[in-house]
């Protein structure tokens, strides 16, 4: 039986239940599917120039990060870097800070989504440990080779996966749709996404509830995802729709969580919550 590796989207910052879920499956591996390999976690992760992110709200102390790093790995996850400013130019590459965050994960397993060619440039000539992540979904520009994974869309792969050669290397994202709950017909045709049109205005409101998020038509259940996986690829990068965390709680639950448990380890997750 093939296992899969979910990346689980934490970009709206829910570090309680985050490390809470990875204590409960170190704990309880029963608790959770028997074919979920590694369980990782991507957002803004460190807060940099390279990210378009640090200001004084938003920076992390060098102590935090060592710390936040070395526990990413005593859980055996990988470390996403979203490192997504296009415009970054090469003063900025020795950026003190930066390179300080990536000299911490010089002897782990990191993974970076960039968007500067130069920037990738870069960091393959001075961290050769980090894996370059190739991702058209947000029109990234494109990396020259060689990077060491691609990014797809659940819509592309399902209208080209039998063109994928490269499945091993390839992030599959699902459930990477519109947010509202009808569907968007300038957007989407024929549940393919149209890159080309310009989303509404309000096309970035949350789903109320993950139960509103599954009657999306481009939701990935999980038995279409035990699917893909038979079919090679491993690697699945689930976003979360919904603007309460506690919603996103039950995104994290339904992919990770057997059913018979999902109670029990949502409880513990709650425990969480000062």
């Amino acid at each position: 039986m093939k296992k899969y590796n979910i990346i689980l989207d934490n970009r709206n910052y829910d570090f309680e239940f985050m490390w809470q879920l990875l204590e409960i499956r170190k704990n309880t591996p029963e608790f959770f599917n028997d074919r979920l390999g590694k369980l990782s976690f991507y957002f803004m992760f460190p807060y940099s120039i390279w990210s378009l992110s640090r200001n004084r709200d938003y920076f992390l102390p060098y102590e935090n990060i060592v710390a936040d790093t070395n526990k990413l790995e005593d859980n055996n996850c990988d470390i996403f870097l979203d490192l997504e400013n296009k415009n970054i130019k090469e003063k900025h590459f020795s950026d003190r800070y930066s390179n300080l965050v990536l000299e911490t994960t010089k002897n782990k397993v990191v993974n970076a989504v960039i968007y500067s060619n130069d920037l990738a440039k870069y960091i393959k000539k001075n961290y050769p440990n980090v894996n370059l992540i190739q991702s058209p979904i947000k029109n990234q520009t494109e990396i020259e080779p060689p990077f060491n994974m691609n990014m797809i869309d659940y819509s592309i792969y399902s209208h080209n996966k039998n063109n994928i050669t490269n499945k091993f290397s390839t992030i599959l994202s699902v459930n990477s749709f519109c947010y509202n709950t009808y569907m968007c017909a300038d957007f989407l045709s024929d549940n393919i996404l149209n890159y080309e049109t310009n989303k509404p205005n309000n096309c970035n409101n949350n789903f109320e509830t993950f139960i509103e998020m599954k009657r999306n038509k481009l939701f990935v259940p999980l038995e279409e995802l035990n699917n893909i996986c038979n079919d090679g690829i491993q690697n699945f990068f689930v976003k979360t729709n919904c603007g309460n965390k506690y919603e996103r709680l039950e995104t994290w639950l339904y992919y990770t969580a057997k059913p018979q448990h999902i109670n029990k380890v949502r409880l513990e997750c709650l425990k969480s919550i000062n």
